[in-house]
């Protein structure tokens, strides 16, 4: 690894259909990544509603990705929040957090991105 060793990730691109929530992740840096990333969701009221892990993934220096987490069929209308924090290693973290809403029938929008 060289001597000016940087881990700088992005995740953009956040997109949802009626079962998937995607987005892609850009490795900024001048490392190879291999983020280990988890995710919980959070209703309405901060109650844990799904969690689960984000497969893991290779990724050189300035090159991207795309991944996916499936929103669980049980989760009732409602707003909430997903929370995707990636593991860089070396007490590196990248967290991002996507409040989005699934409607009666299903849909899901998002209505808000944070880092």
């Amino acid at each position: 690894e060289t001597a000016d060793r940087r881990k700088t990730s992005k995740i953009t691109d956040v997109q949802v259909s009626e079962k998937i929530l995607s987005a892609e992740f850009k490795n900024h840096g001048n490392v190879i990544a291999i983020p280990a990333g988890v995710y919980y969701i959070m209703d309405s009221s901060g109650m844990v509603a799904a969690r689960g892990e984000v497969a893991k993934f290779y990724l050189p220096p300035k090159e991207s990705t795309r991944f996916s987490l499936a929103i669980p069929e049980n989760l009732k209308p409602g707003s909430y929040t997903a929370v995707l924090t990636f593991d860089l290693n070396d007490g590196d973290s990248l967290v991002k957090e996507i409040d989005f809403v699934k409607s009666k029938s299903a849909q899901l929008r998002v209505l808000k991105i944070r880092d």
